[in-house]
């Protein structure tokens, strides 16, 4: 399927994101680094995928509406 095609894409974010956490000056903060890490590895199908996506916006949301 186009997504079992994708999920190797989508499985190089936890080390894109472990990267950034690792970086100094303006870094991926620790607990969105695990927050990412930690969903992705459970996405098999696409709707884990879905879901994933819809916690993470929330997240995302969340976190720039603490920071305005």
């Amino acid at each position: 399927s186009k997504f079992q095609e994708l999920l190797p894409e989508i499985k190089l974010i936890i080390p894109k994101a472990v990267y950034d956490s690792n970086r100094s000056g303006n870094k991926l903060p620790i607990c969105v680094k695990d927050f990412i890490q930690n969903g992705i590895k459970e996405i098999k199908t696409a709707d884990d995928f879905r879901n994933f996506a819809m916690k993470f916006e929330a997240v995302i949301g969340f976190a720039n509406l603490r920071n305005n």
